[in-house]
């Protein structure tokens, strides 16, 4: 029998005999609110719809994971405005709609939520603000359960005193054997790794990758070639992509450095002012993204229909990745649709890039070859109410 308390998701559909009936993406904001946008028509004819919103994550909702498995999302709220932050699981529905499971106060600062162990039912949680990494008990979605916290302190600031006067976690990220999650401490210059113990969901610090000082980790995602993987690392403060084989043993996890540029690869120079993003690989391992902030190089045509102006943009940069060495080779740079790309993801079949405009409060699409790995045309904007930071697709519905 299928658990009721859930909405219909990819599971639920297949027994039933149904098929997905509708695309979301789901927009979290500054401003407190998820919105979620319905994904109407196709090529040139494509738009995106508000359907829904929600303002019950908090008044700084800042990061969205989706549990595809049981129709679930956690948001967490930064919590600008002063403690407690919190993390909050929502329950999606078919019209686009999220009701409110579950809501547990936390450090401020939430800025990254994964999924890790038993049936990816314990959750990490990254948090800026509060210099700190906790663990959760997800089995229950509207009973998360918290598991352990570690909070971490700089003995004096780093090299870049403005940023790093404190330990700055900004993501959780699980590897691929799914045995550590690695936190990136942008005020730390370092990447924390925790090993995940087997049939619950404690994790034991398992030592730390140092970076170059004032680098300012930022994001990390990795490629599998074989039995080689890879991981990449995109530092903001620094705007640099480091690249390293990862060596798995009985003592823990190990990094050996292959490749380092900057963020637009190897011989171009970055923009004055830039400030990096998101890093993500594509399914297929073949290909790698980063977006750039601050950098207002390209001019395009406004999304207004009944505009003639044209609007400034930051960039996404394009590479291919070399399943031998691990090497980055840069296929292009392209406007990200407007200002501060604070995150982008990809539609499953990876057809399609979704992108915040962070500034601009903008979500736009962006067509994607995936054999070639080159983006293409805008296919859809919408504008989205307040400072926007993350966007998910939901195929699943």
């Amino acid at each position: 029998m299928l658990d009721k308390s859930f909405p219909l998701n990819a599971l639920s559909l297949l027994l039933l005999g149904g098929q997905a009936s509708a695309t979301y993406l789901y927009v979290s904001s500054y401003s407190g609110i998820i919105t979620t946008l319905k994904l109407n028509g196709s090529g040139s004819e494509t738009t995106l719809e508000a359907v829904s919103s929600n303002d019950e994550c908090g008044g700084s909702a800042s990061w969205l994971t989706l549990d595809p498995s049981n129709g679930v999302i956690y948001c967490t709220d930064e919590a600008w405005a002063g403690p407690p932050g919190a993390i909050t699981s929502f329950a999606t529905h078919e019209d686009g709609s999220l009701s409110v499971l579950d809501t547990q106060e936390t450090f401020v600062g939430g800025v990254s939520v994964v999924q890790y162990g038993d049936n990816n039912n314990g959750l990490g949680v990254a948090y800026y603000g509060g210099s700190a990494f906790t663990t959760w008990d997800a089995t229950d979605p509207a009973a998360l359960d918290l598991v352990d916290e570690f909070v971490f302190e700089l003995e004096e600031p780093g090299a870049n005193p403005d940023r790093q006067e404190a330990p700055h976690p900004h993501q959780a990220a699980l590897d691929p054997s799914g045995e550590f999650i690695l936190v990136p401490d942008l005020g730390a210059d370092l990447v924390r790794t925790y090993r995940v113990a087997e049939g619950d969901f404690a994790v034991t610090p398992s030592g730390d990758l140092e970076l170059p000082a004032g680098s300012g980790p930022r994001h990390l995602t990795f490629a599998v070639h074989g039995d080689t993987t890879y991981m990449y690392l995109v530092a903001e403060l620094s705007n640099t992509i480091f690249g390293y084989t990862v060596e798995y043993s009985s003592s823990g996890i190990d990094f050996k450095k292959i490749y380092e540029s900057g963020t637009h690869g190897e011989g171009v120079e970055v923009p004055e002012g830039a400030s990096a993003a998101e890093i993500v690989v594509t399914s297929d391992q073949k290909y790698l993204i980063v977006s750039s902030r601050n950098e207002n190089i390209f001019e395009i045509p406004s999304f207004d229909p009944d505009s003639d102006e044209t609007i400034v943009s930051d960039t996404l940069i394009n590479f291919s990745i070399d399943p031998a060495t691990g090497a980055l080779s840069q296929l292009q740079e392209v406007p990200s649709g407007g200002r501060v790309p604070r995150h982008f993801s990809l539609n499953a079949d990876e057809t399609q890039v979704a992108v915040v405009q962070q500034s601009d409060g903008r979500v736009v699409l962006i067509e994607r070859d995936p054999e070639s790995g080159l983006l293409g045309d805008f296919v859809a904007a919408a504008d989205v109410e307040g400072q926007v930071n993350t966007v998910i697709f939901n195929e699943l519905i």
